[in-house]
């Protein structure tokens, strides 16, 4: 089953529905494979070209910047926050009812768009975190970054509990993104389930919101401690949207790489003639590049 497809099973699928375990085992250790590759790469060529990759991004102008996320991200929302849909004052939670297909890009990558990113520090705060940083250190919360996506997730995860758990904090090539079966008597879908409902949640503030999925994420996890999986453990569903969602941002920083050092060879980035470089100073919002 290709992989945008079984995305789709996985999310719109009926609560009785077979669950796809040899797809969704095969599929995740496909993209577990791909991160790993990627991040090799991205980490090999930052720690060798960072200050430089600094240097030509900041001194690119915005229409310039703007042309080359939109190449390699051909479908890069505009505004910020283009989760919230254009609501002016972002005060209130709006939901919208996704029938089918998978969830657009401003939903999964909210912090993916070109208000954002074309100013020069937002893009080069995320490259210096993701290449510098083993991706174990985010997969367990990538959906967490986009309040919208944890409240669609929620309901999936809810209508369709697996007693299987992903492993996502072992940056080993053997166990990072393996399926586990663990087995115990079904627990209870979390209670907050029950309210998961988007006239429920419709025009609640942000922050009540907010405070809604931390019970979520609280009752969740207690849930899978009390069957006896390690708290290390993940959801099969999220771990697997969360593999999704991370292999995208690597491919795109990898990318981003290449054609900011468009004047060498993409093979010769990381060979050892370039010296590895210190890091160079930490960014900050408030300051100037």
């Amino acid at each position: 089953m290709a992989l945008e497809a079984l995305l789709e099973d996985l999310y719109w699928g009926a609560e009785d529905a077979p669950w796809p375990d040899d797809a969704v085992r095969h599929q995740s250790l496909q993209l577990a494979e791909e991160i790993f590759e990627d991040y090799t790469r991205l980490h090999e060529i930052v720690i060798r070209h960072e200050p430089i990759l600094r240097k030509r991004w900041e001194k690119r102008p915005q229409a310039r910047r703007r042309e080359l996320l939109l190449r390699l991200w051909p479908d890069m929302p505009d505004s910020h926050r283009p989760d919230f849909g254009g609501i002016a004052d972002q005060k209130q939670v709006h939901f919208q009812n996704f029938q089918s297909g998978l969830l657009p890009d401003r939903i999964l990558w909210p912090y993916l768009n070109l208000e954002d990113l074309t100013e020069a520090k937002a893009l080069l705060m995320l490259l210096n975190s993701r290449s510098r940083n083993l991706p174990t250190m985010f997969t367990a919360t990538e959906h967490e970054r986009s309040v919208f996506l944890e409240y669609y997730l929620a309901k999936a995860v809810c209508l369709r509990p697996k007693h299987e758990c992903m492993v996502l904090d072992k940056w080993d090539k053997d166990k990072y993104g393996t399926v586990v079966f663990f087995l115990r008597s079904p627990q209870p879908p979390p209670r907050f389930c029950y309210k998961l409902d988007s006239k429920t949640c419709n025009g609640l503030s942000q922050r009540d919101y907010e405070e809604h999925l931390k019970e979520f994420r609280d009752e969740l996890r207690r849930n899978v401690t009390e069957s006896g999986l390690s708290d290390k453990g993940h959801n099969v569903l999220l771990g697997f949207f969360n593999l999704y969602l991370q292999r995208r941002i690597l491919d795109f920083l990898v990318h981003f790489c290449e054609e900011v050092l468009h004047d060498h060879a993409q093979a010769s980035l990381t060979d050892d003639r370039f010296a590895i470089e210190p890091e160079p100073p930490a960014l900050f919002e408030n300051e100037e590049i």
